[in-house]
């Protein structure tokens, strides 16, 4: 993701940025040219928005859980060396 400042917003920021420039646009009262600008904002934000939680998602979905069940986290980069050979999934593999 790249970063167009040097300092960088949480998510909130940004999505809160986004919703108060929703509700200017949605007002109608402002002239086209602050229209577009707001609205490329608006786009850059929901997509730094988007990217963030993509990254969440990515995140959760490697936790996994040891053998006492703990939650840990996974490497997913690398491929795991049984990975081809789970051709089956018995109610045992089911973590729920």
């Amino acid at each position: 993701m790249a970063k167009n400042t040097s300092e960088e917003k949480t998510f909130e920021q940004s999505l809160g940025e986004l919703q108060n420039i929703v509700e200017e646009l949605q007002s109608g009262d402002i002239p086209l040219e602050r229209t577009v600008t707001l609205y490329r904002k608006g786009v850059t934000l929901r997509r730094e928005c988007q990217e963030r939680l993509t990254e969440v998602e990515r995140l959760i979905e490697t936790l996994g859980r040891d053998e006492a069940g703990q939650p840990v986290a996974r490497d997913y980069s690398q491929p795991e060396a049984n990975q081809d050979d789970q051709s089956t999934v018995g109610d045992d593999d089911i973590p729920f």
